[in-house]
């Protein structure tokens, strides 16, 4: 073993309840190792480019792209919970047609950094967020988001889609384009993402329902922010859940894209070296921090430089890891990348943000903008028609949900027949058609309720990502939805047919006769009583008797509706009806 090796043992990982002695102790050590390590390459070590090459050109030289690319600059950011600091500072760019990759350990603020650089973060009075965010060189404005696509480190996506369906659905209600170009877009992403085999297949839930695979589903995850052509891609953890192999997909994936002039940052865990190889710039952060920001190449002479060789047994993002996971060994690293920004000519386009205009009219940037986001104006009609058109197809597609809503329905009526049935007339008589009545009207009042309830449950997260991505509107989501129920609603809760119950002592044969009453509230136990009173005869509504002009009409039109169509067939109730059996009714009808 290695003086370096028994050195860097030393440095491992410590709990952070370690006593400040110890601490102090260790802390000690760290510094005299990397002392004792620094070598010529930390006097003659530069990345190549300055923030005033960068800067001169503003955005029409360097390596932006004749397509406009912008990249993607912060300030000072900081992103405190209470006391709490989560992001301590951050300054730097992210370049257009390179790929950034962010690492670190869990809990270093990866996904902070993501959610403050795209305004996904929220404040309040002890949330704060503070700094400058900008595309290009001018400010970052919540409009501007629109030209950001963000996609979740979970794959969220409905299951009862297909990855046709989902990038038609993106296509359509976030960029104003036109069927046929919203189709040409969508081949083109499939067949780009290698998805063309696929895109008949729904995506279903892993280890629920069977579906696509982990690979192709993330890929579709990516498509659904691809398709809209963001000029940043933000990704978090694109890799996590997938093996080696696919993991090396892609993110060659990200690279290949990136290449077309966007600006790809996306936070990685572990990566293998088949992996880093396609990276271009790396960012290590721990504890809210940043330890290096540069090119991905440079990063081993940066580290041997500060006194940090990598071992010949690891490989360089293992050792990168090893060293951030340890608490005084990411202090040491932060400190010696604070002292390294403030070398002169140590600088680099990576480390700074981008001269802002003078104003906003002076500013390119905030000119191609406004032209670029004014092509997602997608109309309400629009959002509306393909919202509806998406919630019918998945309830078709979901049998579960036929199945178990057609069982309830056929269920819940055989258990209200057979327990209401043969009602004697007398005073216990009135109070079981009571409790009939009480509880149709409320199965067919707050069922819907919970139907809705749940249904949102289940599509919650693919209803925060598409508002968070301004898909719609939630009035445009409400009603469509609302729309979208209506078959269902005909089909499990309208087209209910009672048949008669034949008895004896029943007048012509008709046995019972069903009174239909409208139930426009869930509280119908009370409201329906005077309904009840001024529709129903005497001594059919608990002894109660009709009175007023009101009672002798509507007393009238059920006596006529009676002798038309009186016989033992059945009789159809509309949607939220309560039913009330009046046995013999007819009887005090053809009075």
């Amino acid at each position: 073993m290695t003086s370096h090796e028994a050195d860097h043992r030393e440095a491992a990982p410590a709990d952070d309840e370690t006593a400040p002695r110890q601490r102090a102790d260790r802390w000690q050590d760290v510094e005299a190792m990397a002392r004792a390590n620094t070598s010529v390459v930390a006097r003659g070590f530069d990345v190549q480019g300055s923030v005033a090459d960068f800067n001169a050109g503003s955005l029409n030289t360097g390596s932006i792209s004749s397509s406009f690319a912008l990249p993607l600059s912060w300030y000072k950011l900081n992103y405190s919970a209470g006391k709490r600091r989560i992001l301590c500072g951050l300054t730097g760019t992210a370049l257009p047609s390179r790929c950034l990759a962010i690492l670190g350990s869990s809990g270093a603020g990866k996904t902070t950094f993501l959610n403050a650089v795209c305004d996904r973060l929220a404040e309040s009075s002890t949330l704060k967020l503070s700094g400058r965010c900008q595309l290009g060189d001018t400010p970052y404005e919540r409009s501007h988001r629109r030209a950001l696509g963000f996609v979740t480190q979970d794959d969220i996506v409905s299951a009862l889609s297909t990855p046709a369906d989902a990038l038609w659905f993106s296509v359509r209600t976030r960029r104003g384009l036109s069927p046929a170009e919203a189709r040409q877009r969508v081949e083109e992403t499939l067949e780009t993402l290698r998805l063309v085999h696929c895109r008949d297949t729904q995506v279903g839930i892993p280890g629920l329902v069977a579906g696509l695979s982990g690979g192709e589903r993330k890929r579709c995850n990516i498509g659904i922010e691809l398709i809209c052509d963001p000029k940043v891609l933000l990704l978090d953890e694109p890799t996590s859940g997938l093996d080696s192999v696919t993991s090396a997909k892609v993110v060659h994936l990200l690279r290949t894209l990136s290449r077309e002039g966007r600006t790809v940052i996306y936070t990685i865990h572990q990566p293998t070296a088949e992996v880093m190889s396609n990276f271009d710039d790396l960012m290590l952060m721990t504890q809210g921090r940043v330890a290096y920001h540069g090119t991905s190449s440079n990063a081993l002479d940066y580290f041997e430089s500060i006194g940090f060789r990598c071992p010949d047994k690891y490989t360089p993002t293992d050792y990168f890891m090893t060293l951030l996971q340890d608490y005084v060994t990411s202090k040491v690293l932060i400190k010696r990348w604070r002292v390294y920004l403030k070398k002169g000519g140590q600088r680099t386009p990576h480390t700074a943000a981008v001269r802002l205009a003078p104003s906003k009219d002076e500013s390119v940037a905030a000119k191609y903008l406004e032209g670029y986001i004014r092509k997602f104006g997608s109309s309400s009609l629009v959002q509306f028609t393909e919202l509806t058109k998406r919630c019918m197809v998945e309830m078709l597609r979901s049998r579960l949900y036929i199945s178990a809503h057609a069982s309830q329905s056929l269920l819940f009526a055989i258990t209200m027949g057979l327990i209401f049935l043969n009602i004697r007339d007398n005073v216990a008589g009135i109070q079981d058609r009571e409790g009939l009545l009480f509880s149709t009207v409320m199965n067919r009042s707050m069922g819907p309720c919970f139907i809705m309830v749940n249904a949102f449950f289940n599509v919650r997260a693919v209803y925060t990502r598409e508002q968070a991505a301004a898909c719609y509107s939630p009035l445009t989501y409400f009603l469509s939805r609302s729309i979208a129920e209506l078959p269902h609603a005909a089909l499990f809760h309208s087209t209910r047919v009672h048949h008669p119950l034949l008895h004896g002592g029943a007048a012509r044969g008709a046995g019972e006769l069903l009174l239909l009453l409208r139930c426009d509230c869930p509280r119908v136990a009370d409201s329906n009583r005077s309904r009840l009173h001024a529709l129903c005869p005497p001594a059919v509504a608990d002894g109660g008797v009709c009175h007023g002009t009101a009672g002798a009409h509507a007393a009238g039109r059920c006596r006529r509706s009676f002798r038309k169509h009186h016989s033992p067939a059945a009789v159809l109730v509309l949607p939220g009806e309560a039913v009330l059996h009046a046995p013999r009714l007819h009887s005090c009808l053809a009075q």
